[in-house]
């Protein structure tokens, strides 16, 4: 880990234990997909924005001081080619968001088949993997699953949330990966940016 990083890594871990006490009442969520929807959340006063990217054919609500990266930073920091369409990153990369549409049309039948053997690789390719929560929320305008996960990477371990989601047959990835010690403010924001994802100007692609 680059020097930069670990000093912002040690300032977001000692932020969050001060205030732990004080946010957890607020991220219900509920209140928190309603909030990203209006594109302001309160948390014990302070108020967080978010606001929306096209991704593609998608729409997603990402905090405000997430920033898109470009061709050159995304070549700087993920050069392998496997790499989602669109990445979000807070200025020291310690907070990482993307959304990877999938350019695949399915039958709403075959969603959840879909999602067994997403689910069935990704436990093929790391066999200690293992679920702090797994759900599927089905709605009319929406369905979509997701799980979360403690990773272990070369010098430490991350808290990975992952969710597929499907709009008007329309399929796409959505991921986020912050410090383990931030899962349990991370993990509702999470739930809420998946539920929120749109379809966007579809008869224009």
């Amino acid at each position: 880990m680059e020097k930069d990083q670990e000093i912002a890594l040690m300032e977001h871990q000692m932020l969050y234990e001060a205030n732990k006490g004080h946010w957890q009442k607020d991220l219900k969520v509920d209140r928190i997909i309603d909030a990203i929807k209006q594109g302001v959340l309160e948390i014990e006063g302070k108020y967080h924005l978010f606001i929306k990217y096209l991704a593609g054919t998608f729409g997603v609500i990402v905090p405000e001081e997430f920033v898109l990266l470009d061709q050159r930073m995304l070549d700087y920091k993920y050069p392998y080619t496997q790499r989602a369409q669109y990445i979000f990153s807070d200025e020291d990369t310690t907070h990482v968001i993307s959304l990877d549409p999938l350019g695949t049309a399915i039958e709403e039948e075959q969603f959840k088949g879909f999602v067994t053997g997403v689910v069935s690789s990704m436990r093929k390719l790391r066999p200690e993997l293992s679920f702090l929560h797994e759900a599927s929320v089905f709605k009319e305008e929406q369905s979509y699953s997701y799980f979360d996960s403690l990773i272990s990477t070369l010098d430490e371990k991350i808290y990975f949330f992952f969710g597929i989601t499907m709009l008007d047959q329309e399929l796409a990835f959505f991921s986020c990966t912050v410090p383990e010690m931030e899962k349990d403010f991370w993990f509702p924001l999470c739930v809420g940016m998946l539920d929120t994802i749109t379809l966007e100007n579809k008869e224009d692609q």
